[in-house]
């Protein structure tokens, strides 16, 4: 099964349990945008409400397979996220790390694909 990366994704990060975090759950949206091969850009929104962090982030990385990485970066710090692709349950999933020192699961699934979000995205990335 070839997977369609670009479009419009819904998801959440979860902060690990310590001693200022219960574990809270994070949704986020991403816009992706394939630019043929294995590679892909886009932006993706956190719900600040939730915990998230409210600047915009850009989005670069790579889809081989159902193995997926990529570097989320804010103005403030880089996240990086691994994982794979599941057929059954039709998403992805995986684990982020910020500098090595801080990490947590995440998860995300093919959203709604609307245009207006898509060009959104091609601006925010210049494309």
């Amino acid at each position: 099964m070839e997977i369609q990366i670009d479009g419009t994704w819904v998801g959440f990060y979860q902060y690990p349990k310590t001693f200022f975090s219960r574990g809270e759950q994070v949704p986020f949206v991403a816009h992706l945008i394939d630019f043929g091969g294995e590679n892909f850009e886009g932006v993706i929104e956190d719900e600040v409400i939730n915990g998230g962090v409210q600047e915009l982030a850009t989005v670069k990385g790579n889809l081989s397979d159902k193995k997926i990485a990529f570097v989320k970066t804010y103005p403030s710090h880089s996240v990086t996220y691994k994982g794979e692709y599941t057929e059954t349950e039709e998403k992805f999933f995986g684990t982020w790390v910020i500098s090595r020192h801080w990490s947590g699961y995440w998860e995300m699934k093919k959203g709604s694909i609307k245009q207006t979000e898509k060009e959104e995205a091609k601006m925010v990335i210049g494309n």
